[in-house]
């Protein structure tokens, strides 16, 4: 094969910068032979992917919203193998994303990975979180009274479970798999975290909130326009949950109980939530719902 000048230039060049002529024609080949899509299109066909792989409404729907704000912080018009590995990193920590919506993201790239459209793998660096002492936060009384006389009825019936009871919110939300009958809820093994059935003992005077219970939707939106009624700034993550937890381990005075209540191990009930409210406080918390 007969070089020209131009061609031996470029070969010495690229052998000068210590790269090979197959280095440089793979990474050729994975820019402008190996099949695309932009970033818009692969998120449109990666939710089509999953309602075809039969995934339910509220898994299809947690990822639209995580990849719907993400979308904000991205050109969504660019190549996927176009985006550089600091871009993604860059987007993610721009759109400020909890662990829960960077496995999301992980989720997306490794399946976009596997179509072809990702040269490499895109490894998103864990959120940085600091520990720090007593950072366990609740409401006190004050704060848990405004929330009550502030929440509209058809909202009450979540805080009441969450708030007062101590289920996660995704369990309050599963309202299907909660009944309450002869003075107790039981959450059914669909609802728990766990998987787990468990039955709560209702405090006296509370049967008036399981009518209230139903399913809630925009959430999000309407828990905010609570807490700004109410006049709270802060809002901790999980604050509802540990502020119930700690009443509730108060109350019960033991550890196991609460655990039971719960749904959490005794020794993370103890290590965390012990002498976070005092017993009159929790007294006093109790009949705040009555």
């Amino acid at each position: 094969m007969n070089l020209s000048s131009q061609d031996e230039a470029i070969i010495a060049e690229i052998w000068h910068n210590g790269e090979s002529l197959a280095q440089v024609w793979k990474d050729w080949k994975s820019l402008y032979l190996t099949p695309t899509e932009s970033i818009e299109s692969s998120i449109k066909l990666f939710l089509a992917h999953l309602h075809a792989t039969g995934k339910s409404h509220r898994y299809i729907q947690e990822f639209g919203y995580v990849l719907k704000r993400f979308s904000l912080f991205i050109n969504t018009e660019a190549d996927l193998s176009r985006v550089t590995t600091k871009q993604w990193w860059c987007s993610v920590s721009a759109m400020g994303a909890g662990e829960t919506a960077r496995v999301k993201l992980k989720i997306y790239l490794t399946w976009c990975h596997r179509q072809g459209w990702l040269k490499d793998p895109v490894f998103l660096q864990r959120e940085e979180t600091k520990k720090v002492a007593g950072e366990i936060s609740v409401l006190d009384n004050d704060q848990v009274a405004s929330l009550i006389k502030s929440c509209p009825l058809d909202l009450l019936g979540y805080i009441w479970l969450c708030l007062c009871l101590g289920l996660r919110p995704a369990e309050a939300n599963r309202t299907e798999a909660l009944q309450v009958r002869d003075g107790f809820l039981v959450v059914g093994a669909k609802a728990a975290k766990t998987r787990t059935r468990r039955v709560l003992e209702l405090p006296h005077g509370h049967e008036k909130y399981s009518t209230l219970i139903e399913p809630q939707v925009n959430l999000r939106k309407r828990m905010n326009a609570l807490k700004q009624r109410a006049g709270l700034v802060e809002w901790p993550r999980n604050v509802m949950r540990h502020t119930a937890a700690s009443h509730w381990l108060n109350r019960l005075q033991s550890a196991d109980a609460a655990s039971l209540h719960l749904g959490n191990s005794p020794t993370m009930l103890h290590r965390h939530y012990k002498a976070l409210v005092t017993r009159k406080e929790s007294e006093e918390f109790f009949e705040l719902w009555r």
